[in-house]
């Protein structure tokens, strides 16, 4: 853990164009660290994708203790739920199992919950 309180963590998104137009486009989720030595230019790793995914991944959000990272993912082509990957055990993880899709997760102030906002059947949003 003193290893990222040590490094800037940076996530960023790869675009990757899907060429057929019925498709969701692709987006995936890397993580990288970042140095920056007394001299020199800024250093970083090797990005590391933690969507783990080819597909629509997107809208991440750091834990206020910066150990999780909850995003949107489209897995099955028709509708989002909410994925959480942890950095110390490297664990990915479904979080969200509805009929219905939820974008923009965001963590609470002390990191035990998040909010979402959920598109309901009938298109209504709601946080």
């Amino acid at each position: 853990m003193s290893k990222l309180h040590r490094h800037l963590l940076l996530v960023f998104m790869l675009v990757t164009c899907i060429s057929r137009a019925q498709e969701v486009p692709g987006f995936e989720i890397y993580l990288l660290e970042l140095q920056f030595p007394p001299y020199g230019n800024g250093l970083y790793s090797a990005p590391v994708n933690i969507s783990q995914h080819i597909g629509y991944d997107n809208q991440p959000s750091f834990s206020p203790k910066g150990d999780q990272i909850i995003f949107t993912s489209m897995r099955d082509g028709q509708q989002t739920d909410i994925y959480r990957y942890t950095l110390v055990s490297k664990k990915l993880e479904q979080i969200t199992f509805s009929t219905t899709s939820e974008y923009s997760p965001m963590f609470d102030e002390d990191g035990k919950r998040f909010t979402v906002v959920r598109v309901e059947q009938d298109g209504a949003q709601r946080l």
